[in-house]
């Protein structure tokens, strides 16, 4: 679910097959910018969302690219925490 919003969004892109509930994204931007300057702006998120403690991403980079990971696996998580991780992700991309 969450990697089909991911591949529906005009923000966002995948970056690896999604498995294991596991999905490797970034966010891309309208504005044409460098691989180093989306790796920065990625970066950047990834600890504004962080730093709510509302959601905890990590990270990787493949192919030299930052990218974001998020990880659904919890025994007890429902697809409303999977909605409001999401609803958090982007409002930390439009602040």
């Amino acid at each position: 679910m969450f990697a089909k919003w991911i591949e529906e969004s005009d923000d966002f892109e995948i970056m690896a097959p999604a498995n294991l509930g596991v999905v490797c994204f970034r966010a891309i931007s309208k504005k044409d910018k460098s691989e180093n300057e989306l790796n920065t702006f990625n970066e950047n998120l990834l600890r504004k969302i962080n730093k709510s403690g509302k959601l905890f991403l990590s990270h990787t980079k493949l192919n030299g690219k930052y990218i974001l990971r998020i990880s659904i696996s919890g025994l007890r998580t429902q697809e409303e925490h999977v909605k409001k991780a999401w609803e958090l992700i982007n409002i930390q991309l439009s602040e």
